[in-house]
């Protein structure tokens, strides 16, 4: 990813997510754009700009587990790289995990009511990441993983629950 000149802190700490997020939300404001607004953003076609999207979405499941920091910063410079640079069906990854890691913002009881500025857009991209499944080409392999993680992790938080058992089974 250096070499594409994405780079992220040796070792991230929760701030520096929070700061990715928050410059998330200034890239909209600057860009005047909501969250539902990204669904017409154009279709990423660069082949290096693909390669970093790729790249960048290979790497999130592992970083979960190794680096949750860094995977907040990936999964925001997922969101930042799709918003200057166009959707792709790897965007469709890095909206619906942003979505999640926001609803972990929110939740966060240490934080607490000073975050909840944050669960709508928690909701709206999980919402986003599944609109995106029926728009771009190529995006239905992703679809799986968008409806687990809206309707399991995001949804169950506004969404009576009931709500989100039909698009569960559907999932399975």
């Amino acid at each position: 990813l250096k070499e594409f000149e994405v780079e992220f802190p040796q070792t991230p700490t929760n701030q520096d997510v929070f700061h990715g997020s928050k410059a998330i939300k200034a890239l909209l404001l600057e860009k005047n754009r909501s969250i539902k607004d990204l669904t017409k953003l154009p279709i990423m076609e660069a082949p290096e700009q693909l390669a970093i999207l790729g790249l960048l979405q290979r790497i999130i499941s592992v970083s979960y587990v190794a680096a949750p920091n860094l995977w907040g910063l990936l999964l925001c410079e997922m969101v930042k790289f799709s918003i200057q640079h166009g959707n792709a069906p790897a965007s469709i990854s890095g909206y619906a995990a942003y979505g999640l890691a926001l609803a972990g913002i929110v939740y966060d009881m240490e934080h607490g009511p000073e975050r909840q500025e944050y669960a709508n857009d928690s909701y709206d991209f999980g919402k986003l990441a599944l609109e995106m499944v029926g728009i771009l080409d190529n995006a239905k392999p992703y679809e799986t993983s968008a409806s687990h993680i809206f309707h399991g992790c995001i949804s169950p938080w506004k969404d009576p629950l009931r709500e989100t058992l039909t698009p569960l089974l559907k999932t399975y």
